[in-house]
């Protein structure tokens, strides 16, 4: 499937920093809390680009499991669960399905799963102030800002892609999501189904 999702941006580093996880702020390490929850409506925009913001919703449940929704003309859906990575695509009535494991690692918004252990991996903290806090890595830089506790937006640049801004609202954390919402079951004329072994 050649629908690309620009949410979240990210990619996983090969350059990774080992040592005591310490992301210096309480609302961090809320946020990065392993069984951390959210969901929320979120706008993407590109800062050095005049390319079209997008809209969609995200729901987050660590450790496992995350569905972003992007709206028209995006008109999409990635879902990750405990097994299986699918990614649909409402226009042209197709889902692809890889197996968790084997694909996990090529998903930008893959990066919303990681614990504060796992983040500490990939980045290195830079600064906590004033509710805007810096992760550094290489040419990269991922800022989040928080609001009363509240992520407001997070903004991220490195050389690979366009410097952009998520914003978010009606952000909701810590409530429990029922699993149903994350499982697979759309209705599609083509079910893609990419094994360990393909």
């Amino acid at each position: 499937m050649q629908n690309k999702f620009y949410i979240f941006f990210f990619f996983i580093f090969t350059n990774l920093v080992y040592g005591k996880c310490d992301l210096g702020s309480e609302n961090l390490n809320k946020f990065y809390d392993s069984n951390f929850s959210l969901t929320t409506d979120f706008t993407q925009s590109f800062i050095k680009n005049d390319r079209d913001p997008i809209k969609g919703n995200i729901l987050l449940q660590r450790p496992d499991n995350l569905k972003i929704t992007l709206e028209s003309p995006l008109n999409s859906e990635i879902l990750i669960n405990k097994d299986h990575i699918f990614q649909t695509n409402y226009d042209l009535d197709q889902t692809v399905r890889y197996d968790r494991d084997q694909m996990i690692n090529q998903i930008p918004a893959a990066i919303m799963l990681l614990s504060s252990d796992q983040l500490c991996k990939f980045f290195k903290f830079e600064s906590c102030i004033d509710g805007k806090c810096l992760f550094v890595n290489n040419n990269s830089q991922l800022e989040l800002v928080f609001s009363d506790e509240i992520l407001k937006s997070l903004t991220f640049y490195s050389p690979n892609f366009d410097e952009s801004k998520i914003n978010f609202e009606n952000l909701s954390m810590m409530q429990k999501i029922n699993d149903s919402a994350f499982s697979y079951n759309q209705q599609v004329t083509d079910l893609l189904i990419f094994n360990k072994n393909d």
